[in-house]
């Protein structure tokens, strides 16, 4: 109860093959625009691995939160809500933007992450 999951999918667009290893970068951003609280928490029982993407393949992340307010969140209900979620994959600086119309991440933007691997 009160616990959230959703897959983050990471497809390789390019022609030619890459790599992935560890964790993403993410970053709540509300229907303003404007950015978030988000704690990015990894979660360290599964071990990142390199992983080899070729054209047209995805790599997956599993995003773990709680909504659940926090005792000074629940004036609010964790609001304003998180429209869109700002991901940077590992080992790069270019944000990529997804929606992310999944209701409240309360708990001050605490978000669960496993590394990416070939299931989410």
């Amino acid at each position: 109860m009160g616990q959230r999951y959703a897959a983050l999918g990471l497809t390789n667009k390019t022609s030619t093959a890459c790599t992935v290893y560890g964790y993403p970068g993410l970053q709540l951003v509300d229907a303003r625009g404007s950015a978030r609280p988000t704690e990015v928490e990894r979660e360290r029982a599964t071990a990142p691995g390199l992983l080899v993407v070729k054209p047209g393949q995805t790599v997956w992340a599993l995003l773990h939160w709680a909504v659940i307010p926090a005792a000074d969140e629940e004036a609010n209900n964790c609001a304003p809500l998180p429209a869109t979620l700002r991901v940077i994959p590992p080992d790069e600086t270019t944000q990529l933007t997804v929606r992310f119309p999944v209701g409240p991440v309360c708990q001050h933007g605490e978000i669960y992450v496993r590394p990416f691997g070939r299931t989410g």
